[in-house]
């Protein structure tokens, strides 16, 4: 694994999730045409801007604050340490992301019969 990021790295393409404000951003990125993945909460004074929903990967559409802070605590809750958790939006997609990128070619993946599997390896 160490081989691959290193790889990605001299090639340009290994990618990192940040936190970005996103309550300026117009989305271009999902199928929120509605625009009902964002709510706007009001008081006397200001008006902000919540994202809630989907709004399509978070490299893409951006990684907020509410991520990273859940993340953390679920990491921390578990291990003791942050940053060792990451959220997937779906069974689907985190099925698709382990299953894509961890086994390798003549590796061997043992699950029980609730998962859902997503690729052969």
């Amino acid at each position: 694994m160490a081989a691959s990021i290193r790889r990605r790295m001299k090639n340009s393409t290994l990618r990192n999730l940040e936190v970005m404000s996103t309550s300026n951003m117009v989305d271009f990125l999902s199928n929120d045409y509605l625009g009902m993945s964002t709510l706007q909460l009001e008081d006397n004074e200001t008006t902000t801007t919540v994202r809630h929903g989907s709004t399509g990967s978070r490299l893409l559409s951006g990684n907020t604050l509410s991520h990273t802070s859940l993340e953390n605590y679920i990491s921390n809750l578990h291990t003791g340490f942050p940053s060792n958790a990451l959220l997937f939006n779906s069974g689907y997609t985190a099925n698709l992301s382990v299953f894509g990128c961890i086994p390798r070619e003549g590796d061997n993946v043992i699950m029980d019969e609730e998962v859902r599997v997503v690729r052969t390896v």
